[in-house]
C-alpha cells in the first residue's frame, strides 16, 4: 500500500513580515502616549487647561481638579463699587449651564470667559439695575478662574488666579 502525502512548501517571508508587524505596534503606542502627554502638556501650559482632564496625568501630580476650580463674577458699577455676583456651578441661567460652567473652569479660554461674562450682564441688568438708581448700572464684568495650590513646605492651601477677563458692559 503507498500513501501519498500533500505537498508542503514552506514560505520564509512569513516569520519576517509577522516579526516587522509586531515591532511596528510595539512603538505604535508609546508614541501615540508620547504625544498625547505632549499636547496635554502645551495646553495645560499656554491655555490654563485643568491638568486632569484632555488625556493627560496631571491627576497623579496636582491638586487642581476640576472640582477645586472656583469661578468669581464680579460687576464693576458705575460708582466704584464692585458687586459679588458669584454663584454654584449648578445655578448659571440657560445661557450659561452648568455645563458650560464646569467646561470654563476647565478649559478657561476668552471666548467662554466672555461668553460667561455677557451672561452675568443680562442677569445683573435685568433683575438688579434700577432706572431710578442710575449708580446700580454695571460698567463692567470680569469673570475669574482660581484654582486650589498646597505648599507642601508649610502645609497650607492657597487660592490661585488661573485666568480672568474684564467686559466692558457698552
Amino acid at each position: 500500500m503507498s500513501v501519498t502525502l500533500p505537498e508542503v512548501t514552506f514560505d520564509a517571508s512569513r516569520p519576517q513580515r509577522r516579526a516587522r508587524r509586531d515591532l511596528l505596534l510595539a512603538f505604535v503606542a508609546p508614541v501615540i502616549l508620547t504625544v498625547v502627554a505632549l499636547g496635554h502638556q502645551v495646553l495645560t501650559a499656554t491655555h490654563d487647561l485643568n491638568p486632569w482632564k484632555g488625556g493627560g496625568f496631571g491627576m497623579f501630580a496636582t491638586v487642581d481638579s476640576p472640582g477645586t476650580r472656583t469661578i468669581y463674577t464680579l460687576v464693576t458699577r458705575q460708582d466704584g463699587s464692585v458687586f459679588d455676583t458669584s454663584k454654584p456651578f449648578g445655578a448659571f441661567n440657560r445661557n450659561d449651564s452648568s455645563a458650560n460652567a464646569i467646561r470654563t473652569a476647565t478649559f478657561p479660554d476668552d471666548s467662554s470667559l466672555r461668553k460667561m461674562a455677557d451672561g452675568v450682564l443680562s442677569e445683573y441688568t435685568l433683575f438688579v439695575d434700577d432706572p431710578a438708581t442710575p449708580d446700580d448700572d454695571a460698567v463692567a464684568v470680569t469673570v475669574e478662574i482660581h484654582s486650589i495650590e498646597f505648599d507642601s513646605t508649610s502645609s497650607t492651601a492657597t487660592s490661585t488666579l488661573v485666568r480672568s477677563i474684564t467686559v466692558d458692559a457698552s
